[in-house]
Formats: structure tokens, sequence, C-alpha cells
């Protein structure tokens, strides 16, 4: 009666073991880790409305520096999504506003009436919000996810790799792009995103980040332009986001 005493130990020992084994990672994992590390997606939800500062500096190929801006960028995040940003060139005071879906660029006291304008102030605003967003824009109806394992970028981190791919066939998509996003494989902040439009990469590195909300936001950031393997080419942008407040 007792000769199968021991098989049997030996088999649930390695139903417990086998049980015990981490489940593969995926996209949809790694991205939720990265929400809690961001802060969470229930606290980013919850946000009613948002407000910072971006200054942003801008190079040529060659390594002239071309131009600085400062923008204030206020929105209403709840009920529905509205917003300003604002800043001064040439002495001049420009704003886009965004509400009811459409966007307006008024500059000094008169307002632009052109349609190509408006879509260009359109694009603005979304890459702002799309911008400042990440990584928790990656859930978004459409968006398809792909993990494509871990590397180690320049700098020795070690990162899990998501690949994002967005296309203009989905309603709330305004290009067909591809993104990358690296999260470090400790701490699952974003270090650095990659993104292919059209026949141009940019690189983009988040070097420093503002917890001042509870929300993990990016404070510095360097943009590079890069080819196919990631080689940069030349040091393309440099941002600064400051004064941010949620309510």
């Amino acid at each position: 009666m007792h000769r199968f005493k021991y098989p049997s130990l030996i088999l649930l020992a390695l139903l417990y073991i086998q049980s015990c084994k981490e489940k593969p990672l995926d996209a949809e994992t790694i991205v939720s880790r990265a929400y809690e590390a961001h802060g969470g997606k229930t606290a980013w939800e919850n946000i009613k409305s948002l407000s910072y500062q971006k200054e942003s500096k801008v190079y040529d190929a060659d390594g002239n520096y071309r131009v600085n801006t400062l923008q204030q960028h206020d929105y209403s995040m709840s009920p529905s999504f509205e917003g300003t940003i604002k800043w001064e060139a040439d002495d001049t005071s420009h704003r886009i506003r965004f509400s009811n879906g459409q966007a307006q660029r008024i500059i000094g006291d008169s307002l632009v009436s052109s349609a190509t304008v408006n879509t260009s102030a359109m694009e603005t605003v979304w890459t702002a919000l799309y911008t400042v967003s990440q990584p928790f824009k990656l859930s978004d109806p459409g968006v398809m996810l792909h993990y494509e394992g871990t590397e180690v970028l320049e700098e020795g981190q070690e990162v899990h790799t998501i690949r994002a791919e967005y296309s203009t066939e989905n309603d709330n998509h305004t290009k067909s792009d591809t993104w990358w996003y690296y999260f470090d494989v400790n701490s699952y902040l974003c270090v650095a995103t990659l993104v292919h439009h059209g026949t141009t990469r940019s690189y983009i590195k988040n070097l420093e980040y503002d917890r001042s909300t509870g929300i993990v936001f990016n404070y510095h950031r360097k943009g590079y332009a890069v080819d196919s393997a990631r080689n940069v080419l030349f040091h393309q942008s440099e941002y600064f986001y400051r004064n941010f407040k949620i309510d």
C-alpha cells in the first residue's frame, strides 16, 4: 500500500515548483508595472486639471543653437479635455486654445483664420498632451503593444523594450507612428523613448524626473536624431518641464 508514497510526493513537489515559476513577462504586465512606478493609473485618471511650464531648446544638424521657447501649458482633463498653450516669440504673444474638439491660434490680439494653421495648432496640442502623459497613454484604444525583451542602453541601463504601434485607421490616432519605450528593469521608470515617423527617428532620453505631485513626470530630457540602429546623428533638442500642478 505504500509503494506509491514517494512518487506521489515527488509529483506534488514538481507541481508546486512549476506553479511557483514566474510567468513570462508580456507587454501588458510591464506597462502595468510602469504605471505603478509613475504614480498609478488610477491617480492619473483622477486628475481634473494639469499645468506646467516647458522650456524647449532646439539645435540644427551642425549643432548650432536655433531657438529657445518657454511655454505655459494649462489643461482641463475632466469632464472634457480643454487647454491653452501660451508663449512669447519676437516680442509677440502666441496662444493656442483648444476647446470643443477644435484648436485656434491667436497671435497678439488677432485670431488666425487659416485651416492650415489651425490643423498645426491641433497637432501641437495632441503632441504636448501625449508627451506629458507618458507612459499612461500606452493603454489608449487601438495601441498595439509588443514586448521585445530586454537590452542594455548606451549608458549601461538594462531595460525592458516595448514597441507601441499607432495607426490613423483608429479615430483617436493622428499619426501612423511606431514608438519604443524603454523601462528600467528594476524601477520600471521610463528612461528613454524612440519614435519613428516618416523617414526620421528621434531618440529622447529622460534624464531627471519631477515627483512633486505624486505623479512621476519628466523634468529634464534630451533628444537626438538617430539612424535605424539608434546611432546618434546629432543632438537635436533639450527640454525642461517645471512647476507641475495637478488637481
